[in-house]
């Protein structure tokens, strides 16, 4: 018999970008797909902003 273990991942708004990142892979090309933060020098974040320092810096 096998099992599929669930990991519950949780981020907040406290969450720093490099956690978010590694917890959700794909939400870069997400984040840059529907609001272009990331995806570029200039709208780059750093992996200590928050998701909210990196929308009112760079979206």
């Amino acid at each position: 018999m096998s099992y599929k273990v669930c990991v519950q991942k949780m981020i907040s708004p406290q969450s720093p970008m490099s956690t978010v990142l590694e917890q959700f892979p794909g939400a870069q090309r997400a984040l840059f797909r529907r609001y272009h933060i990331g995806g570029c020098s200039s709208c780059s974040f750093q992996p200590t902003e928050t998701l909210p320092a990196s929308w009112r810096n760079y979206g």
